[in-house]
């Protein structure tokens, strides 16, 4: 698991650091050749002086004296207080990077490890300091004292991995930054999180500055690996093609989409796939505008099978039918479920954009060795426990599920509906099935202009098309987004609980594949009897707040 974390944080830097090489078109072919100087340090850079990479170091050297008036400790000693060294450079006017390692105390200590893009704000992404105190901010070399104040020591202002923006205004700045763990004294990633804000002005004064600052620190104890998936894609000919995807979160590997397809008349596909779902749930995690599918979504359990699925496109919608035996579990064994599902869409054109229709039905039931099936759902954030469950109850469950949405512009408006009827395996007497409900209304907005991304012909979400990436310069893509979420699973002496759940949400689109997003989440349950945690009363409010990195390729 730490591999695959540091894997994750050296991917996050290569995603930065590539464009800047690959959008660089410089087309002098002279002065190539690489110089060296001592300025006072080694320097190492191009004659055009485009590029440059010098060595960096710190030694501290400390003595000390130390005794108490108990005459329990009386010591004296000498320590190297820092002994570091690294490197760093530049490339170009905008792109800079550090790496820097501490070898004093007998150990390796990461410090400074990042790359820098400065235009209209500082953008640094890596294992960082950022936000903190001016004494903790300040350089350990320039600090007026041989140590830090006890607030900067005491309160963990440390590095994190993560990403930092500032925005200087005058002679003053404003920084935030948001980080997932930093890199323990052996490498490894701690999973801790947090966000930090920062704010400073220097007033001038006849002969000097007066300074103002104010810090904000909010510390999670949750990170996780979302997703972190590998595979391969390829085609043969204009008509058949194949996929093998297999995701390594959560300390196991869970298999994806391994299918072979063919498209002609029809579209057939067979495999381990996904088929016949509703809007959100066919859509790729990478593209849904919050970082989870709605309760809908997850509650109705709508995964992937063992299956065939046949897809006819009809204009700018499409009709699909699929059946399926089983999923692939956890250790690889295929269990004998089978699931019989379908699902038509139409995109009606309108100026600028789309209206999007659609419909769906599955049937499922459990198989000789399959468990029963069970119906819950997180507070949104993934991270969190599920505060709403129905628990095992039923071996087969029939869903019927209804799609809208207006994709014009930067602007979408997108429902689901859904009603599951549930098979109870032992019901007691004189009890009748239940039926559960849920759905959602999203809508957001694009406020650098980008269009709704929307593709009729599947009727899901797809990839935004950002017309200014920061890493040409831009600022990016910025989407805001709100959702209100409902999901029923009560009926009939079933007390599984009532979710209502509004969320708020930020999509910074950098590219196209690399997107940061931020998600703030308030559910309020009641009559979750079945859960623990909700008391005796059923009801519960939860508060969440959730922060994501997302790469792919």
């Amino acid at each position: 698991m730490n591999f695959l974390k540091i894997s994750a944080g050296a991917l996050l830097l290569t995603a930065v650091a590539f464009p800047a090489v690959a959008d660089d078109k410089t087309s002098d072919t002279k002065d190539k050749n690489l110089k060296f100087e001592w300025t006072p340090v080694p320097v190492l850079k191009s004659a055009d002086g485009k590029f440059q990479i010098k060595l960096r170091g710190r030694v501290l050297l400390d003595h000390s004296w130390i005794n108490d008036s108990d005459n329990t400790l009386n010591f004296n000693g000498t320590e190297f207080r820092t002994a570091r060294m690294g490197i760093e450079g530049k490339y170009g006017k905008k792109f800079s990077f550090r790496f820097e390692a501490d070898f004093a105390h007998k150990r390796v200590t990461y410090k400074d490890i990042f790359i820098q893009y400065k235009g209209i704000v500082t953008l640094k992404v890596g294992h960082i300091k950022f936000a903190t105190p001016m004494e903790s901010t300040s350089s350990s070399r320039f600090i007026p004292l041989m140590e830090r104040g006890g607030l900067a020591n005491a309160f963990g202002f440390g590095r994190q991995v993560g990403v930092s923006i500032t925005k200087s205004i005058g002679k003053g700045m404003i920084q935030v930054g948001i980080g997932q763990g930093g890199f323990a004294t052996k490498g490894s990633i701690s999973t801790g999180f947090k966000f930090a804000a920062r704010a400073t002005q220097a007033l001038p004064i006849e002969g000097g500055n007066i300074h103002l600052g104010t810090s904000f620190t909010l510390n999670f104890n949750g990170t996780e690996f979302r997703t972190a998936r590998m595979g391969i894609e390829g085609k043969y000919g204009k008509k058949f093609s194949f996929r093998f995807e297999a995701d390594f979160a959560h300390k196991r590997v869970t298999y994806k989409d391994i299918f072979i397809q063919y498209k002609g008349i029809v579209t057939l596909k067979v495999g381990h796939i996904k088929f016949a779902t509703p809007m959100e749930s066919t859509s790729s995690s990478r593209f849904i505008p919050l970082m989870e599918r709605g309760g809908l979504a997850n509650a109705f359990g709508f995964g992937r099978q063992v299956g065939v699925s046949i897809t006819k496109s009809i204009g700018k919608g499409m009709i699909q039918v699929g059946i399926g035996q089983g999923g692939f579990a956890t250790k690889g064994s295929i269990s004998t479920g089978f699931k019989f599902a379908a699902r038509a869409t139409q995109a009606l054109p309108i100026e600028g954009g789309n209206i999007h229709l659609g419909t769906s039905f599955t049937f499922m039931e459990t198989g000789d060795n399959q468990g029963n099936f069970l119906y819950r759902e997180r507070p949104f954030q993934h991270l969190a426990p599920r505060f709403i469950n129905t628990n095992r109850i039923a071996n087969s469950q029939t869903f019927f599920g209804a799609e809208a949405g207006v994709f014009k512009g930067p602007f979408h408006i997108m429902s689901e509906l859904g009603f599951l009827k549930a098979d109870l395996v032992t019901p007691l007497p004189g009890q009748a099935d239940p039926s559960f409900w849920g759905g959602h209304v999203t809508v957001g907005y694009f406020l650098t202009g980008e269009d709704s991304p929307y593709n009729p012909k599947s009727g899901t979400y797809s990839r935004p098309k950002v017309k200014n990436p920061v890493f040409k310069g831009g600022s990016g893509a910025i989407q805001i987004v709100a959702r209100y979420d409902y999901l029923d699973l009560v009926d009939n002496g079933i007390f599984g609980g009532i979710q209502k759940t509004f969320v708020v949400g930020v999509n910074w689109w950098m590219g196209k594949n690399v997107k940061v997003a931020l998600n703030y989440s308030h559910s309020d349950i009641s009559q979750a009897f079945l859960v623990a945690a909700n008391g005796a009363d059923g009801a519960n409010k939860v508060n969440a707040f959730g922060v994501r990195t997302q790469i792919d390729w």
